[in-house]
Formats: C-alpha cells, structure tokens, sequence
C-alpha cells in the first residue's frame, strides 16, 4: 500500500509539472544540444542574428609570445580564459599565443600574418587539448583555422561543454591546409566552453585566429525547474482533484435519493 501510495504521489507529481508546463508553454531542454556547422563566416553571422549579437577577439592586445600550457589558472583574454597541455618542440612551447611577426618553426599555423593561439591537440594519449572557458554562457562560436587535421590518422574535434560537436554531417573540423578557413558552429543552448581534443595517436597544431562568440537568435532558453513552482502546481492539481471528487460523491448521492 505505501508502495502504491508513493507512485501515485509521484505520478501526480510528474503529471502536475507537465500539465504547467503545457499551460505555460515551458519546452523543457533536451540533455543534449544540437549543432550547426558553418565553413563561411557571413552565413555564421547571419545565423546569430548580425554583428550586434557577437563579440571578435584578435589577439592583438599581446605584443609577446604568451603561454597558456599547463598554467593554474589559465590564461585571461577578456571575456574568457585560455588553457591547455602541450609539449616543447623545438624548443617552443605549446599551446601559446605567438605574437607578429610569428616566431614559430611551424609557418604553416600562420592565418593572417597577425598575432594568433598556436593550439594543440592529440597526442601519444590523446592527452593535449587547447580549451576556451567563457565567462558567460553562449551559443555560438567560430575562428579562423590554418593547419588543423592535415595530419592522419589525427581526428581534432570541437567539443562544447564536452559535447562533440556534430550535426550530423561533420563531426569534426574539416581539413584546414595552408589556405586559413573559417570553421564555426551554433548550438540550441548555451555552453560556456570550447575544447579542442584529439582522437588520434599523433598531435596537431593549429593556428587559430579572429574567434568569434555570441548568442545564435535561433537558441532556445532554458527553463530552470523550481521545487516551489513544482509544489504549487501539485497543489494546484490536488486541489482540482478534490473539487472533482467532491462533485462525484454529490451526484452518486442524489442519484440513490
């Protein structure tokens, strides 16, 4: 009896916050999010809704090679922080920013002859990643890439809030080769971080540059669930429930007289 008593609470519960919902018009969010991805910047923009809804970092501000691996903290850009886990190679540390004119030995990274992130990712075990963490939720993201997964079997991909971004087509950034491209994405929630992770055995660095970040007018918000809102329309339910009943009884007893 407790047992079925506990369903039945549950199940009114449940049925309460559904039938709000349904007169409220809440849409509860879906665990997972869903992508867009974009290979042209001004279709990107369009999607977001024009240039008052992103916000563009070029890096300019640094006048020196800057690292941000293995840093406590990471590395402060304004609007978010720079992280990462790299390696040295000949004898340059990565990921960092590289400031113009580039020093690296890797000309290849270069995307406008302007200063830039030098990212990573991969690695013997998959362990090197170069990560973007925003200081306010958004939903969409973008940059201009040169030298990204030209290197098999390396597999680089972007993950937002640890979901890969995939949408259904591409679930990884195309090959970017010497001719720098724009790669970026719009989601249907909001996340707060960018990674790029590998998934092959051999690491690839990439130049990235011009990032772009906002809010896409196509995302939808998120409904918060109150516990308070959630009791008042149990309460609410119940209450009709007991009206309902009440109404019954009435007229089973006037039916027998």
């Amino acid at each position: 009896m407790i047992m079925s008593r506990n369903l039945r609470v549950n199940g009114i519960f449940g049925g309460s916050i559904a039938v709000l919902a349904t007169v409220l018009g809440i849409s509860f969010p879906a665990n997972a999010l869903m992508f867009t991805t974009y290979t042209d910047r001004a279709t990107w923009q369009a999607a977001v809704g024009g240039t008052d809804n992103f916000s563009e970092e070029n890096f300019n501000s640094f006048t020196t090679d800057t690292l941000f691996k293995d840093t406590i903290s990471g590395l402060d850009v304004g609007e978010f922080t720079l992280d990462g886990d790299g390696f040295v190679n000949s004898s340059n540390d990565i990921p960092r920013i590289e400031s113009a004119p580039l020093s690296s030995p890797f000309p290849e990274i270069n995307v406008n002859n302007s200063t830039l992130v030098h990212g990573l990712a991969g690695g013997s075990s998959s362990s090197f990643f170069t990560s973007l963490t925003f200081d306010s939720p958004i939903t969409a993201f973008g940059a201009e890439f040169n030298n990204v997964n030209e290197n098999a079997p390396q597999n680089t991909q972007i993950k937002a809030d640890g979901e890969v971004v995939d949408d259904g087509t591409i679930d990884s950034i195309p090959t970017i080769d010497f001719t720098s491209s724009f790669f970026g994405f719009t989601a249907d929630g909001s996340f707060t971080e960018v990674e790029f992770k590998g998934t092959g055995t051999s690491s690839d660095g990439f130049g990235m540059d011009n990032v772009v970040y906002g809010s896409s007018s196509s995302a939808s918000v998120p409904f918060e669930f109150s516990p308070t809102l959630g009791l008042l329309a149990v309460g609410g339910v119940l209450g009709v429930s007991r009206v309902r009943k009440r109404l019954a009884t009435q007229k089973i007893t006037k039916e027998l007289s």
